[in-house]
């Protein structure tokens, strides 16, 4: 059995980058809530188009971030097609990983690709909710 060897410097790079995350997004919580309780001073039209643009801004980063994802797995699955291994080659490892071949890293290449069409697939739901939400709450404005 061949294992390809985790790399310290992804794990000490993945976990800088979590906490950063955790960071990021505790500061982002934050600046949230004082604007929503800036936003409840406000004229209600004014705070419907505030909230309208936060919608617009927050669907906007997550079909961005998750089309980018479905786009990297995809490619990731056909580097193991091309390669007929699992992990293809030059990929890093967050943990020691059994090195597939041949048909194994085939069904790898497939399972890989089919997450990434679903997430297509989802994208192209989420589209579709958030413009009818985004059209919907729209029409009501004063």
């Amino acid at each position: 059995m061949e294992l390809q060897h985790a790399d310290p410097r992804l794990r000490r790079l993945v976990a800088l980058s979590c906490t950063a995350l955790v960071l990021v997004g505790a500061f982002a919580l934050w600046a949230f809530e004082s604007w929503l309780a800036g936003g409840a001073q406000a004229e209600p039209s004014v705070a419907q188009h505030q909230l309208l643009a936060a919608f617009a801004w927050l669907m906007g980063a997550t079909l961005v971030m998750l089309l980018a994802l479905s786009v990297f797995l995809w490619h990731v699955g056909a580097r193991v097609r091309a390669a007929a291994q699992y992990p293809p080659p030059g990929m890093r490892v967050l943990r020691d990983t059994v090195v597939l071949r041949g048909a194994a890293a085939h069904r790898r290449a497939r399972v890989i690709q089919g997450i990434a069409v679903a997430l297509v697939l989802c994208w192209v739901g989420l589209v579709g909710v958030a413009w009818r939400f985004y059209s919907a709450f729209a029409a009501y404005a004063v």
